[in-house]
C-alpha cells in the first residue's frame, strides 16, 4: 500500500536513497533480491531473510550491524531480533586483516559464534574448524565515505552499511 511504502521511505533513509541510486529501480517499486543485484528473482536469500519469512509473525528484526575495526583486527556481525517478542541476538565475532595486492579486500576468521535469548546465552567457539583458524571468507569494500560503506562477500552477498553515530 501506499502508507507501506511511505512508512518503507522514512526507515530507509540514505540507504534506500543509495540502493535506488545504485539499482536505478524506484524505492516504491516492488523488487526481490535478485533484482537489487541484478540477477532473477530466484536468487539465493540470506539465511536470516529465510528464517524471518519463514518464522512470519514470531520474529521481529531490529537490526543487522557489520562492526569492521581494521586497525585492531576485529570483525563483527550481529542480529537484533526479538523472537515472540523477547530480545535475541546472534554475534559472529572473528579477526580480520588486510589482502595483499588486494587493496578493498579484508580477509575474514570468525572465531565464535554468540547466542542471546532475553537472559541465556552460550557461546561456541569456530576454531575447532579450518587448522585452528575458524571458517574464513572475505569481503571487498566498493564504495567508502563518511556515511556508507558499499561491499561484496566471498559467498556474493552484496551490502550497504550505513555508519552510525559515534
Amino acid at each position: 500500500s501506499a502508507q507501506d511504502a511511505a512508512l518503507r521511505r522514512a526507515k530507509e533513509g540514505a540507504i534506500g536513497s543509495a540502493v535506488t541510486e545504485l539499482t536505478g529501480a524506484s524505492s516504491d517499486a516492488p523488487r526481490g533480491l535478485g533484482q537489487v543485484l541484478g540477477e532473477d528473482d530466484n536468487a539465493k536469500l540470506p539465511l536470516g531473510r529465510r528464517l524471518t519469512t519463514l518464522a512470519g509473525n514470531a520474529v521481529e528484526n531490529k537490526g543487522n550491524f557489520q562492526d569492521i575495526d581494521v586497525a585492531n583486527g576485529l570483525v563483527e556481525n550481529r542480529a537484533e531480533f526479538a523472537l515472540f517478542g523477547m530480545p535475541a541476538t546472534v554475534r559472529i565475532q572473528g579477526r580480520c586483516s588486510r589482502v595483499e595486492d588486494e587493496a578493498s579486500r579484508l580477509a575474514v576468521f570468525f572465531e565464535r559464534v554468540e547466542l542471546k535469548l532475553s537472559d541465556l546465552s552460550a557461546t561456541i567457539p569456530l576454531t575447532w574448524a579450518n587448522g585452528g583458524k575458524g571458517p574464513e571468507g572475505w569481503v571487498d569494500t566498493t564504495y567508502l565515505d563518511a556515511d556508507l560503506r558499499c561491499g561484496r562477500g566471498d559467498k556474493g552477498s552484496f551490502f550497504i552499511a550505513a555508519r552510525r553515530p559515534d
